[in-house]
């Protein structure tokens, strides 16, 4: 591995500028190489990269107090987290065998990370996920079965209630008349 390469939360590949600069055996010091790519190429913070303080013992990245100067003097240092397609075009800008070789192997980084993201995507690669899907297609299609059938049995509930309500109201209708029949017979 000639300089790491991670990926953040949203699958992004990044690597540390400075660590790349290493690699690169930049003879400038860091932070003005950096900042004259920056400025020289366009690049944008948050688009193509975003900074860092590290603690240079431990590595632990915190966030910027607001003074450089205590900063350094507490024994941080300031990174550059970069994107990959800006790491290849800083190593392709070097000019150099190393840049070159930083640049190749960015390029193979990004080739597996896309083949592995291919085959996750292609169930049809592994018999147990494409067993996994259909078992997961089947309960979809047993679930939709299953809100049509509700969907038919409150329509017949309405239809039957419907008929109920309408069944009582002539009963009713025959038990006041029934009634009613009666006085009038029982009176006479």
């Amino acid at each position: 591995m000639l300089v790491k390469v991670k990926k953040d939360k949203y699958g992004n590949s990044l690597v540390s500028a400075r660590e790349l600069h290493e690699f690169l055996e930049v003879k400038r010091v860091f932070t003005s190489w950096i900042k004259e790519r920056i400025e020289k190429y366009k690049f944008e913070e948050n688009l193509d990269f975003t900074t860092l303080w590290n603690d240079t013992k431990s590595g632990v990245v915190v966030k910027f107090n607001g003074n450089k100067h205590s900063m350094v003097q507490k024994g941080y240092k300031l990174d550059y987290i970069i994107t990959l397609n800006m790491a290849k075009e800083l190593s392709m800008i070097e000019n150099n065998e190393k840049g070159r070789q930083a640049r190749k192997y960015f390029i193979q980084c990004e080739e597996q990370y896309y083949k592995v993201i291919e085959s996750i995507n292609n169930i049809e690669f592994n018999p147990r996920l494409r067993e996994i899907k259909e078992r997961v297609d089947n309960i979809k299609n047993l679930e939709e079965q299953l809100r049509d059938l509700q969907e038919r049995i409150k329509a017949e509930y309405t239809i039957l209630s419907t008929h109920a309500l309408r069944m009582a109201d002539i009963i009713d209708t025959e038990s006041t008349q029934s009634i009613l029949t009666s006085k009038k017979f029982g009176s006479n």
